[in-house]
């Protein structure tokens, strides 16, 4: 069986930002914080590539938008809520990596 690794270029966060409303499912959330990760969302070509300083890393993003967000614990939630389909959509290199997958 062929053997491959898949070296993700960023945190598990950046693929959150393939549907940055998604975030609305965490409770309490203010309209401003869905705002405000648009805007960065909007700021990319793709959700893989907002990964440019260790101080603005996607986690961090998200932390500034949402003071309050855990990782472990909102972020499998925001994720299933987008949806495996619109992530790999918005993140080619993580389509790609899942489509090779896939092929075994």
């Amino acid at each position: 069986m062929p053997q491959f690794a898949y070296v993700q270029l960023f945190e598990f966060e950046a693929l959150l930002f393939s549907q940055p409303g998604s975030f609305s499912v965490l409770p309490g959330l203010a309209p401003e914080a869905l705002t405000a990760l648009a805007a960065i969302a909007g700021g990319f070509s793709t959700p893989e590539d907002i990964n440019d300083d260790p101080a603005t890393a996607p986690s961090k993003r998200i932390e500034m938008a949402i003071p309050r967000y855990r990782k472990r614990l909102q972020g499998p939630v925001v994720a299933k809520a987008i949806g495996l389909t619109q992530i790999r959509a918005a993140c080619p290199r993580f389509n790609d990596w899942v489509g090779r997958l896939e092929s075994l």
